[in-house]
């Protein structure tokens, strides 16, 4: 009688469990095939497993690459399953990467146990048959005392179809990632599907802070629709910064193929710089005053943008003496990462001196609808005239012969307030000199009002006239070269004849002479004077 009553519990029992294997149905798995395991032991000893959910937890978010299955199955039986391991086996070439077969440990009945296996799905198929193999190697069976382990092995098999679900994953890039400040910018948002499903009924809404908004709403809202794999949707919108940077907030909502719902959230910060990404210079910076030349003016773009239809207005700034010529220039295309040069002549009064100033407009296209315009200042230093200045030459004998050596020196100034550096005198002379020493003397610095004199010397060896040709070079402060010259003219005569000679003897004998007369006139003067002295005074003495 009592075993009666307790085949009839365990009858009712399996029946009950059967009936609720069929209530826990995935939805999303099809073709279930429950077995009863294979045990060498009496009908007391029951084991039913059940396949309770089926779900992809993890997508590559592309057709190919690793996703993750989640398996989760139930155990109805009498006893506790000892050792328990699942394996996972596809009838499709996918390849199962985790690590198999995944040990379970103990498994009680009514317990559900849950167990990720990663699947590479490249080339995954439309459908795949999956069968998950569940193997134990003893089992313990609860006795008024505690538990009886039976060593003996035993396990099922759940056979399934896979579907690998079409996952639509919405992804976005913005172009361009840099914004010019105080200018009308054109970005472009682009909504690409990467992932496996379609996108429906996809609506966005676009805010847009430090930044306004030209010819838009704030925000933007706006209905797409669908978006297939790989498919792709582009928006522009127009744009004027008015802060360093600019945000852009992103909102989409869509369904899934599966009919789920999607909201997400997009935040992307953009960098607005200044449209000072392009440069304006001169070279030289530095002309000296009193004079006119011309000079170049270099326009480089910085960013990376392309300039178009470039125009360049040049000016002197107001009240300026500086003259221009010409001031409009038609320059064209400039390339980012480009300079482009122009030539002005510049003509800068004596009166002019220290910083002066430019003024510049640039007119050119980047890109948008409306033109741009820059302004600026160039700078250019008005260098003052170095005053060197040569301010005597002497010459001995003033009056050479042929073979007489000739000593030449000139006498330099600095007359400016600045010292000057790098000061060499070299000389250029006429065949008819031969130098006795060094041609050119290299002084270095000078300082203002400290006159320096430079000896050379030449042999005469022709009559006639002869030159000799100085030339100095020296630099300022500001490092600018400069150069002065001066030439002076020898009248080179022939040597004299020996009445010459003696005439230029009783020349100098005369001259003598006259010092002599000179001498003893004065001697006969203080004679008489000290005479009448001793007259007038010893007498009254």
């Amino acid at each position: 009688m009592y075993d009666m009553r307790v085949f009839l519990m365990i009858f009712l029992l399996s029946v009950s469990l059967t009936v609720s294997a069929h209530v826990l149905y995935p939805g999303n798995v099809e073709g279930i095939v429950y077995r009863e395991a294979n045990s060498p032991i009496s009908s007391l000893h029951k084991v039913y497993f059940a396949l309770k959910s089926f779900n992809w937890v993890r997508f590559p978010g592309m057709k190919n690459g690793l996703a993750v299955i989640r398996i989760s199955v139930v155990y109805y039986g009498t006893d506790i399953l000892l050792d328990v391991q699942e394996i996972l086996r596809l009838s499709c070439s996918c390849e199962i990467v985790s690590e198999q077969p995944v040990k379970l440990g103990s498994w009680e009945p009514g317990t559900t146990k849950v167990v990720d296996f990663t699947v590479n799905v490249t080339g995954f198929p439309e459908k795949c048959y999956a069968t998950l193999n569940i193997q134990y190697k003893a089992v313990a069976r609860r006795t008024q005392t505690g538990y009886n382990i039976l060593s003996f092995a035993g396990g099922g098999s759940l056979g399934f179809m896979v579907k690998y679900p079409e996952y639509p994953q919405l992804s976005y890039y913005i172009s361009p990632t840099t914004l010019r400040k105080d200018a009308v910018n054109l970005v472009t948002i682009t909504f690409v599907n990467t992932g496996t499903g379609t996108v429906q009924d996809l609506v966005t809404k676009i805010s847009v802070n430090g930044a306004t908004l030209i010819e838009s709403f704030q925000p933007i809202r706006l209905r797409i629709g669908k978006l297939e794999p790989d498919g792709n949707y582009t928006l522009r919108i127009k744009l004027i910064p008015v802060s360093g940077q600019v945000t852009l907030s992103i909102d989409v909502d869509y369904i899934g193929t599966s009919e789920q719902p999607y909201n997400e959230k997009f935040s992307t910060t953009l960098s607005a710089v200044s449209t000072t990404s392009v440069i304006l210079t001169a070279e030289p910076s530095k002309v000296r005053t009193g004079s006119s030349r011309k000079i170049k003016i270099k326009i480089i773009n910085l960013g990376d943008t392309i300039l178009s239809n470039v125009v360049l207005h040049l000016r002197p700034s107001q009240g300026s003496k500086l003259v221009i010529s010409p001031t409009l220039f038609f320059i064209g295309k400039v390339e980012p990462g480009q300079t482009r040069e122009v030539e002005v002549e510049l003509n800068i009064p004596n009166t002019v001196t220290g910083t002066q100033t430019l003024q510049y407009t640039l007119i050119y296209d980047s890109g948008s609808s409306e033109k741009n315009q820059l302004s600026g200042t160039i700078s250019i230093f008005a260098v003052e005239r170095a005053q060197l200045t040569i301010t005597s030459t002497e010459v001995v004998p003033q009056e050479p012969i042929v073979g007489q050596t000739v000593i030449v020196s000139i006498t330099l100034i600095n007359l400016g307030s600045q010292p000057l550096g790098k000061i060499n005198v070299t000389t250029y002379y006429s065949k008819g000199l031969k130098p006795l020493r060094q041609t050119s003397y290299f002084i270095g610095q000078l300082q203002p009002q400290v006159p320096t004199s430079i000896p050379f010397s030449f042999k005469s060896s022709e009559t006639g006239t002869q030159r000799i040709n100085f030339v100095i070079t020296f630099s300022d402060i500001y490092g600018l070269n400069w150069t002065i010259t001066k030439t002076i003219e020898l009248n080179i005569k022939e040597s004299s004849k020996t009445p010459s000679s003696g005439k230029n003897i009783k020349g100098r004998s005369s001259s003598n002479f006259s010092y002599v007369s000179y001498i003893l006139v004065a001697i006969v003067i203080l004679t008489i004077l000290y005479i009448i002295y001793r007259k007038v005074y010893g007498g009254r003495k």
